[in-house]
């Protein structure tokens, strides 16, 4: 009894770490200069991106070399901050775009997604193996299925502008 007691506390004290972990992740990329606190859903879906990083890493090891997967999927902290100010700045410009009624193609998106794509590990999603593509985009459907399906729709069709410019 004592043995099932003790993985049962050891289990939950894993749990209130990776939440706390999470709160830390989520305060430093708030931006200083920010006023107004993050929108709610944002936080809601950064937080959703956070809890299946070690899935989707592990999906992401099929298709890339380690070191594309480090990238996208970074320990080091300092470089997990940087992706996580970078999911927020993508999910900031995809809510904003719907919130106003830009299109996919607007000019506004289009420039907002370029510089991302420019600066980021974004560049490193996409395989030259268009069936690879494919097959990792249903595979991620658990996990982009968490972000709303106006997102979702807005997201790929605005890629699919950027990526065939």
């Amino acid at each position: 009894m004592i043995d099932v007691q003790e993985k049962v506390l050891i289990r939950k004290r894993d749990n209130i770490e990776a939440s706390l972990e999470m709160i830390e992740r989520i305060k430093s990329v708030k931006d200083s200069e920010r006023k107004e606190e993050l929108d709610a859903e944002i936080l809601m879906l950064l937080m959703n991106s956070m809890l299946f990083e070690d899935v989707q890493r592990d999906i992401f090891k099929e298709y890339y070399p380690k070191e594309v997967v480090d990238n996208i999927f970074p320990t080091d902290k300092a470089k997990q901050k940087e992706l996580d100010r970078l999911s927020l700045q993508l999910l900031t410009i995809i809510n904003q775009a719907v919130i106003h009624d830009y299109s996919p193609d607007s000019d506004f998106v289009q420039k907002q997604l370029e510089e991302l794509m420019g600066n980021s590990y974004l560049k490193e999603w996409m395989t030259e193996d268009e069936k690879a593509n494919e097959e990792l985009y249903e595979r991620m459907q658990p996990y982009t299925s968490l972000l709303p399906e106006r997102m979702v729709r807005f997201l790929t069709e605005a890629f699919e502008v950027l990526l065939n410019k």
